[in-house]
């Protein structure tokens, strides 16, 4: 399925940023893809977000949210990029195993830094977010 699907994903994605570009030249872009670290097409951005989680809360909230059995959520983390892996490809990175309040905080953090660098004049960054 993703050997069908990421191609035609990937089209879509250029096709939107083209757009927003032509648009407002100074927007920030913002790509939320939980594979793009796996798939290399992080490559393709400006700055990378990785949004982390320790594997207790990962499975915590696979169970609570998502619905899955303990066994299963475990077997879906297993099946990931280990998140080591993908620390090594962020700019940014959002721990979520703290309050929403701090959470909230690195967010605005890092919306304000990549404000400024469109503020400067530099490209309008476009970064993705792969999530844990």
């Amino acid at each position: 399925m993703n050997k069908m699907m990421h191609p035609e994903i990937k089209k879509e994605i250029h096709r939107r940023r083209k757009e927003i570009r032509r648009e407002a030249p100074h927007a920030l872009v913002l790509v939320d893809a939980a594979l793009l670290i796996e798939t290399g097409s992080f490559r393709e951005m400006d700055r990378t977000i990785v949004v982390s989680a320790s594997k207790r809360n990962q499975l915590r909230r696979l169970v609570e949210r998502g619905g899955l059995s303990p066994e299963e959520a475990r077997r879906r983390i297993r099946a990931q990029m280990p998140l080591r892996e993908k620390l090594k490809h962020a700019d940014y990175v959002i721990n979520t195993d703290c309050s929403m309040e701090e959470v909230r905080k690195q967010v605005r953090r890092i919306y304000r830094e990549l404000s400024s660098v469109r503020a400067k004049g530099e490209n309008s960054p476009i970064f993705s977010c792969p999530t844990v």
